[in-house]
C-alpha cells in the first residue's frame, strides 16, 4: 500500500503542473511571413527567453502557420487555459495584437507602454473574434486544438474615426499555452444615470465617449468630421441643454 501511495504522490505533481506547450520560441523569423504591408518581422536585439525573439513593426499583418489543418497531438491543448507570451513595448500609446487562427481568427490586445520584457497571460475568453464567431472553447466554437496559425496585426486597416493606424513596434518572445490564466474580473458597475442627469441639470462639464463601428465613425459620410455620430450628438446636447461644456468624442 505504501508503495502505491508513494508512486501516486510522485505522479500527482506531474498531472497538476503540466509543462507549457511552446507554439513559437522566437528563435527564428524564417517561419514568419508578411501578409499585409508595410508590416515587418525581424530578429529582436534582446530576448526574454533563450537567445532570440521577434521584432514586429506595424501597421500591417504578419503570420506563421503551425499546420495546414490540425497540429498533431493538439487534442491536449483543449485542457489548457490560455496563451502566455513575453513582450517588450516601444513606450507608445498604441496597443500590440496577437492573433490565433483556426476556422476563424481571434485577437487579443496589450499595451506597449512598458519598454522592459514582461510576461502577458491571456485566457481564451479574452481573445475577441475578428468575425462573427463564438469565443474559443465554448460550445460549437473553435477549440484550442483547432488553432493552426499565429499572427500579429488585425484585419482592420483604419484606426479610430477613419484615421490611419499609427506606426508602432514591439518585441515578442516565447508564445506558449498555459494551464493557468487569470480569473474573470467582476464587470464594473455603470455610473448611476441619476448622477449624469444631475450633471446635465447643473450645467457641469460632461464627457461622452461614443463607441461603435464604421457607421458610428462616419466612414461612409461625405464630411466625416462634421457629420459623424459624436459630433452631431454633441451639437444636439449643447443646444438642447444650453451647455457648451458637453464634449462628445468618438472611439469608433
Amino acid at each position: 500500500m505504501k508503495t502505491w501511495q508513494l508512486a501516486l504522490s510522485a505522479l500527482l505533481p506531474l498531472a497538476t503542473f503540466a509543462a507549457p506547450i511552446v507554439l513559437d520560441d522566437g528563435e527564428s523569423v524564417s517561419d514568419w511571413k508578411v501578409t499585409r504591408k508595410p508590416a515587418t518581422v525581424t530578429a529582436a536585439e534582446t530576448a526574454a527567453k533563450g537567445k532570440g525573439a521577434l521584432q514586429v513593426t506595424m501597421p500591417g499583418m504578419v503570420s506563421r502557420s503551425l499546420s495546414r489543418t490540425y497540429v498533431p497531438g493538439s487534442a491536449i491543448w483543449d485542457t489548457y487555459a490560455g496563451v502566455s507570451f513575453w513582450v517588450k513595448g516601444d513606450g507608445g500609446d498604441q496597443f500590440g495584437s496577437l492573433v490565433v487562427k483556426g476556422r476563424y481568427s481571434f485577437v487579443t490586445f496589450f499595451p506597449l507602454k512598458n519598454t522592459e520584457w514582461h510576461q502577458v497571460v491571456v485566457p481564451w475568453r479574452d481573445f475577441l473574434p475578428e468575425y462573427q464567431a463564438e469565443p474559443i472553447g465554448t460550445f460549437g466554437a473553435v477549440p484550442p486544438s483547432g488553432i493552426n496559425t499565429l499572427g500579429f496585426g488585425t484585419r482592420w486597416t483604419i484606426w479610430h474615426n477613419n484615421a490611419k493606424v499609427p506606426a508602432h513596434s514591439y518585441a515578442i518572445d516565447q508564445i506558449e499555452l498555459v494551464e493557468e490564466a487569470p480569473a474573470a474580473q467582476p464587470t464594473p458597475k455603470p455610473r448611476p444615470f441619476r448622477e449624469i442627469l444631475d450633471l446635465l441639470k447643473a450645467k457641469k462639464p460632461l464627457r461622452v465617449q461614443c463607441m461603435g463601428d464604421s457607421i458610428t465613425a462616419g466612414t461612409g459620410l461625405a464630411d466625416k468630421d462634421a457629420d459623424r455620430y459624436a459630433t452631431q450628438t454633441q451639437d444636439l446636447l449643447r443646444r438642447w441643454l444650453e451647455n457648451e461644456q458637453i464634449t462628445c468624442y468618438s472611439r469608433a
